[in-house]
């Protein structure tokens, strides 16, 4: 028996409530986004490690390895809010106001309060790993592409 899962839904707005009282309006991501997310890591990662390439100093070289790493993920992170998140509430600026949700408040928000970003991260693109992982998220072969074709 074959079975398959029904991502009909998918694409529909959602509504989470991170820790804190803040409130992000998302949609998942697709598999396109989700690997430009990770071609987005990968770049920032390939340029992190160039500066430790660069380093005269082992110690030197590897901090700027590790900070590669965080690098890497926040590309992750910021490629998906910017394409998957439509908005949020319960954040506020340093005057009280509700912040906007855009790429500087994201960042800051990212930084400030990383596991509610790395929650609303996993939220966003968790369907999508997992396929990934299962091998099932590549697109349909051509037809006549197939082994019995």
């Amino acid at each position: 028996m074959s079975l398959r899962l029904d991502f009909d839904g998918l694409a529909r707005v959602r509504e989470a409530r991170l820790a804190g009282g803040v409130t992000v309006r998302w949609r998942p991501a697709s598999y396109a986004v989700y690997r430009a997310a990770e071609a987005a890591a990968s770049a920032a990662l390939m340029r992190g490690l160039e500066m430790a390439e660069t380093a005269g100093d082992a110690a030197v070289a590897e901090v700027e390895r590790r900070a590669a790493l965080g690098l890497a993920d926040a590309a992750f992170a910021d490629h998906l809010a910017a394409e998957c998140v439509e908005g949020w509430g319960g954040v506020l600026d340093a005057d009280g106001s509700p912040a906007p949700f855009d790429a500087r408040t994201w960042a800051a928000f990212r930084d400030q309060f990383p596991r509610q970003a790395d929650h609303l991260v996993r939220l966003i693109s968790g369907h999508v790993s997992l396929l990934v992982a299962e091998g099932n998220a590549s697109a349909a072969s051509p037809p006549g592409g197939g082994a019995a074709g």
